[in-house]
């Protein structure tokens, strides 16, 4: 069986092909044969140690993807069942960057037939990441959001699914300008061209100075200050990744003077059950089509490497899928 494994923590050449035994399902596992796969920001900081409750290598990547299960036990899945593998994986234990995997069933959810592999693999992180934090940041209807990076797959995501959910404006940000038209094309209402506009003054402006009521951080570092200026009376900025930097300086006076909160929000370390609750409640909005995964560049399985150099330097729009299955 092929698979994306490193030995060593470092960079992307770290990242090797090779050939593993196949798994076999102990109890409490369905044997899945993976058509595709996700590539996620927290893959390259996992890759190079950063990420303290990763195991030592070697190590295969790959938080999610889609699957065929070929044998279950327990028959709580028939064989020819497409599913997404989504839940502690590629951090403790293997991941999902290869052609078979032993998947522990708590692992496994249905996906709508309306899903393509490549969007069953980009339904998972974002949107799941894109719920918890609309629920962290107090989200109600008829409120505004504002999401940042509309390329990535968070900040695409809380714009889906805050204007499913009725938020009153949602507001996003690109890097450039092709990508801020992608996103007005796809119909953001509010969308700012940070190569040639100021955030915070294009938000005020956008909303007469009022402010957003949730904004939702998934990029970090110089990031975060901007989003607290950005903010209305009473509202929150929740922190999910860390893309564009570690650490940030923010300005406290804008804490205090908005009565601003800043809270954190993580997937990774979410209990199971409320992995399974979240997919559950997003499930019909995939299904009807009120939201969408956002596919971006694809590659082959032995080329990982390069699938998470470009989503680490390119930052494209959408999300990066590998394409597990031999020849695709």
């Amino acid at each position: 069986m092929r698979a994306i494994r490193f030995d060593s923590f470092g960079d992307y050449a770290n990242l090797k092909l090779v050939d593993m035994p196949a798994p076999q399902a102990g109890d409490g596992q369905a044997l899945v044969r993976m058509r595709t796969a996700a590539v996620n920001p927290i893959d390259e900081t996992i890759l190079r140690g950063l990420f303290p409750a990763a195991k030592a290598p070697p190590l295969v990547l790959g938080q999610e993807g889609c699957g065929v299960v070929v044998e279950d036990a327990s028959n709580t899945w028939q064989p020819g069942t497409r599913v997404l593998v989504r839940g502690g994986l590629g951090i403790a234990t293997d991941g999902t960057w290869r052609e078979m995997l032993a998947a522990p069933l708590e692992s496994l959810h249905e996906v709508p037939d309306a899903l393509s592999d490549d969007e069953v693999a980009a339904a998972g992180t974002g949107f799941i990441t894109a719920l918890f934090a609309l629920r962290a940041g107090g989200f109600e209807p008829g409120c505004s959001v504002l999401a940042p990076a509309f390329g990535g797959s968070v900040g695409n995501a809380t714009v889906q699914l805050a204007r499913r959910l009725g938020a009153d404006l949602v507001v996003s940000t690109a890097s450039t300008t092709d990508k801020a038209e992608a996103a007005r094309r796809l119909g953001v209402p509010l969308v700012v061209d940070l190569s040639n506009e100021d955030l915070v003054t294009t938000v005020r402006a956008g909303t007469g100075d009022a402010g957003v009521a949730v904004a939702v951080d998934s990029v970090g570092g110089a990031m975060t200050d901007q989003l607290l200026s950005c903010l209305g009376d009473d509202g929150t900025v929740v922190c999910v990744g860390y893309v564009g930097g570690r650490r940030a300086e923010v300005d406290v006076s804008q804490i205090v003077r908005r009565r601003a909160r800043l809270v954190g929000v993580s997937v990774a370390r979410a209990p199971q059950a409320r992995i399974r609750e979240a997919l559950t409640e997003l499930a019909p909005y995939f299904a009807d089509g009120s939201v969408r995964p956002l596919v971006g560049p694809t590659f082959r399985l032995e080329d990982a490497p390069t699938a998470l150099r470009c989503l680490t330097e390119s930052r494209p729009l959408g999300k990066v899928v590998l394409s597990v299955a031999e020849g695709s």
